[in-house]
């Protein structure tokens, strides 16, 4: 009797061409990403300031495209609102505080020169210590200049990044159009990027979306606020360079856990120690129970229930935002760690059904 042979074993198929093809399409493609990539990466601010404020302007966009049936007219004049809203205040506002810093560097220079300084810092037995401290150590006349030379290299430091914010701001109004004109395809396409369902990519880009308009509204507008109350306070009582406090203190709101309480406390104690009692206590009142305070009224109202993410790590994604990204850092690091909360959560829902599944019934 004959036993039952065992069937041969098949070797592995070779190559074919179709399958080298496949592979050699993966290699080329992901070299292509990768080039993009670093091709895009010197607009990074540019695009996610282009995508904030279409997320911003969208309501206006839809309007005018209530108005306007062709999409690219309702698209530009969907930009030209923007530009008159946004980029025509922040420029005049710039212009206007590049020409205060370089008057009150030239009254700081002079006062140097002039010995003015010195003998203001002689009436405060603290300030005249330190400061002799530092003449000994460095030199009276060394330490006053370098101290002028070095905020006459940041003012010319500061001028450069203007001017290469003012490109990136151009960049971003170019993207901004096709944005308006053309979001259907974006969110499609982002959709078909995302390896999701289409509700799961969904819900996904709506956390994104609101992440955005929680960091613009909760955070932009109302740092914006307060720097123009700190600074109208600052007019008031006739201090120095009151735009520049203002906008130091609407820098300092942005980040979480910090405050405007750097440049008014300051200032008051340094109007306390002039003798100016009234003026120091207006400016503590004003700073504590209005600028400090005026967030806590004006985010719910402004944001709602759209930030979902804890203190702790919003500030974390702001601070490494703006560390690894600059100035786009403090939307891109929020977006960033929404991002990935929601693919977490997408990967928590599949794993809960797949448990469900595999349960007896």
């Amino acid at each position: 009797m004959i036993a039952n042979a065992s069937p041969p074993v098949q070797a592995e198929p070779p190559l074919t061409r179709d399958r080298l093809s496949s592979v050699a399409l993966i290699i080329v493609t992901a070299i292509g990403v990768v080039l993009c990539l670093a091709v895009t990466a010197p607009f990074v601010p540019a695009l996610t300031w282009a995508v904030a404020l279409a997320v911003l302007a969208n309501p206006v966009h839809k309007w005018v495209r209530r108005k306007v049936s062709n999409r690219d007219v309702a698209a530009g004049l969907a930009l030209a609102i923007v530009v008159v809203a946004i980029g025509l205040p922040t420029f005049l506002l710039g212009r206007r505080l590049v020409a205060q810093s370089a008057d009150q560097l030239e009254k700081f220079q002079q006062q140097v020169r002039s010995g003015e300084l010195e003998a203001t810092i002689r009436q405060h037995p603290r300030l005249a210590g330190a400061y002799d401290w530092v003449s000994r150590t460095v030199g009276q006349k060394e330490a006053l200049q370098n101290v002028a030379q070095g905020l006459q290299t940041r003012v010319g430091r500061w001028l450069r990044t203007a001017a290469f914010g003012v490109v990136q701001f151009l960049i971003a109004l170019f993207v901004l159009f096709f944005l308006f004109r053309d979001r259907k395809e974006a969110v499609e396409a982002a959709r078909w990027i995302l390896p999701l369902s289409k509700k799961e990519a969904d819900d996904v880009i709506a956390r994104v979306h609101d992440m955005v308009y929680a960091t613009l509204y909760g955070t932009f507008v109302v740092a914006a606020i307060q720097g123009a109350l700190g600074g109208l306070m600052f007019w008031i009582l006739g201090l120095p360079a009151p735009l520049f406090a203002g906008l130091l203190m609407a820098l300092l709101s942005l980040i979480p856990s910090s405050g405007t309480f750097f440049i008014w406390l300051p200032a008051a104690g340094a109007l306390a120690s002039q003798g100016e009692a009234g003026k120091a206590i207006l400016l503590g009142v004003w700073g504590l129970l209005v600028v400090s305070s005026v967030d806590n009224l004006l985010f719910p109202v402004l944001v709602g229930q759209r930030m979902r993410m804890h203190t702790v790590p919003v500030f974390l994604a702001t601070i490494g935002g703006l560390f690894l990204f600059g100035a786009a850092g403090i939307i891109l690091g929020p977006v960033a760690f929404a991002f990935t909360l929601a693919l977490l959560d997408v990967l928590r829902k599949r794993t809960e059904g797949h448990r469900s599944a595999q349960q007896p019934t």
